[in-house]
């Protein structure tokens, strides 16, 4: 019994792992692109991260534990913790050599949306590392549990239960299945999101602040690519965010 509970948390925090494994190849490109040496950051986060979660997935699948009320809120703050760890590896891996309590406080403000932030000096920072920020807490944003989400009826772990959990909803589920209910969940967040885009592009802002600002306030989590936050921006761009 407990090597099947072992086995399924494991598993299912390996997918999620993953799942963020691949996240860091976004800031990892514009850094290329931008010629910054931190790209090696997010590429050595990336690889170490998505070969664990995949040596993982795999010696743990086909074992599953029955889904119950324990169980989930176990899995929950095991995937909080894997997650948050996994998301501060680039910032002490980059060229900010962040300590490990600031880069797990920057972890935990992005995918818990608080905002609250231990960097300075962000005009001159890198964008890869930015972008990252902003990432986070545009997953936390939708719930931690949203990077995974389409992903439960292939695990078999009792979704809805799950979500709930996580999310502290306890109303009746809008659509009949778990699935079709998540991929409508995820599809309405990234409309939202690209809708926000445009309308920060059409208010004043340059592409990456616009694709960085949309993600932060969809999330009203309220990270910035800039020190003085929205106060760098005009009146416009307050309108679109408010």
């Amino acid at each position: 019994m407990l090597l099947s509970l072992v086995a399924t948390l494991a598993y299912v925090t390996g997918f999620f792992c993953l799942n963020l494994a691949v996240a860091m190849l976004l800031p990892m490109a514009i850094d290329i692109y931008d010629g910054n040496p931190d790209w090696q950051a997010f590429f050595a986060s990336a690889i170490l991260v998505g070969v664990l979660s995949l040596l993982v997935i795999v010696t743990t699948r086909g074992r599953r534990a029955t889904f119950s009320l324990r169980f989930g809120f176990l899995l929950v703050n095991v995937l909080w913790v894997a997650t948050t760890i996994v998301s501060a590896l680039p910032f002490m891996l980059s060229g900010l050599h962040a300590s490990l309590a600031d880069a797990v406080f920057e972890s935990v403000s992005g995918l818990t949306t608080t905002g609250s932030t231990v960097l300075s000096g962000l005009d001159n920072m890198p964008r890869g590392l930015l972008m990252w920020r902003s990432v986070t807490q545009w997953l936390g944003g939708i719930g931690i549990i949203a990077m995974g989400v389409l992903l439960f009826p292939f695990l078999q772990v009792g979704g809805m239960q799950f979500y709930r959990m996580e999310s502290s909803v306890q109303s009746d589920k809008p659509v009949a299945k778990f699935a079709e209910f998540s991929r409508a969940l995820v599809l309405i967040y990234v409309v939202i999101t690209l809708a926000n885009i445009v309308c920060y592009l059409f208010a004043g802002m340059d592409l990456f602040d616009a694709v960085n600002h949309a993600m932060t306030t969809i999330s009203t989590g309220g990270y910035s690519t800039h020190d003085k936050s929205m106060a760098y921006f005009g009146r416009p761009v307050h309108l679109v965010a408010m």
